[in-house]
């Protein structure tokens, strides 16, 4: 049976009532490309403009919640940071004891094809995507294989790119993927069932990202046209 259409008055009034949580995006991304303030300050900015949004403007939100809504975000956030201290004291050791320089120069040694080591450094970034945060990734893999992509040829921006989108698959991809963790926390489903919903797109971003690494033009045309 088709659902009867709603009305244009019906369809203000939701719009009306929605226009405060709308912001949230508007505020996060508008602070930041603004330069009023960091990513990291930009979520706490939306943090505290969706509580009060939820508290005084669609009063959606009690105050007695308030504690558990503040517990159990701490509880999430707890799990999240003993992950990405762990990875961060992993890229430490890795750097300390001078292991990038050593597999840079075993990488060059083991074959001259481009694409063959585009590979691996794709399935390497992605492993680490799976268990690293960003942050620790980046520190521990860019001294490591941004030589090696240099001499093969590629650009930084070309580089820049391929290493994002590598280390943001990752983070959605089973077994750890943080930011698979932190969405399931939020939906309040099991990490198994996350999983099922999110391998579609796993699969589709890495179709993406072989087509983006091998074509440098699409990462590059928007900074050659602005002569970067």
């Amino acid at each position: 049976m088709r659902a009867e259409r709603a009305s244009g008055d019906v369809v203000f009034k939701a719009f009306l009532r929605a226009a405060p949580g709308l912001l949230v995006p508007v505020i996060i991304l508008g602070g930041i490309y603004g330069g009023i303030f960091t990513p990291t300050e930009s979520a706490a900015v939306a943090s505290v403009y969706a509580l009060v949004v939820g508290l005084f403007i669609t009063r959606d939100l009690k105050i007695k919640e308030v504690f558990s809504i503040f517990t159990s975000a701490g509880v999430m956030s707890g799990r999240i940071m003993l992950i990405i201290a762990a990875a961060t004291l992993f890229a430490y050791v890795i750097t300390r004891n001078h292991i990038a320089k050593v597999v840079a120069a075993w990488m060059l040694d083991l074959t001259d094809s481009m694409v063959l080591l585009v590979l691996l450094i794709t399935l390497a970034l992605l492993v680490a995507g799976m268990f690293l945060d960003a942050i620790s990734a980046f520190y521990l893999f860019i001294p490591l294989f941004v030589p090696v992509l240099l001499e093969l040829g590629m650009d930084l921006t070309t580089i820049g790119v391929m290493m994002t989108m590598n280390l943001a698959i990752g983070l959605i991809t089973p077994p750890v993927g943080i930011d698979l963790f932190v969405a399931a926390g939020i939906a309040k489903i099991p990490f198994t069932e996350a999983v099922k919903g999110i391998m579609p797109f796993v699969v589709s971003g890495i179709a993406v990202l072989m087509i983006v690494t091998f074509i440098p033009a699409l990462s590059n045309w928007l900074p050659d046209l602005l002569g970067l």
